[in-house]
């Protein structure tokens, strides 16, 4: 599970912690990311701008994290939000036995 982890990261340096995340999960393991959403609109480029600045990295929406994960070599099984906007994605590598 990565909490709070992607956020602080370029979609590069995203993909490849999460290429490695797979790796130790393996064929049937899972991977759980919970992060910040990205908000909508206007705010989000200011979310966006705030957080390269401070740490290098962007808050990303839904389909955002999916085009991360895809590049990782999984695919999500299933994305959530709470009303605080924090996503819960379930990711499993692309040849998941399911």
């Amino acid at each position: 599970m990565l909490s709070g982890v992607l956020i602080g990261w370029s979609d590069d340096d995203a993909t490849a912690i999460l290429r490695r995340c797979a790796e130790a999960a393996g064929p049937a393991g899972r991977v759980v990311i919970a992060e910040q959403r990205a908000p909508d609109g206007a705010a989000a480029a200011d979310e966006d701008l705030r957080i390269l600045l401070l740490v290098g990295g962007r808050a990303r929406t839904v389909h955002q994290f999916e085009s991360v994960i895809h590049a990782a070599g999984m695919r999500m099984l299933s994305a959530s939000r709470n009303p605080d906007g924090v996503c819960l994605l379930e990711c499993a590598p692309h040849d998941d036995p399911q």
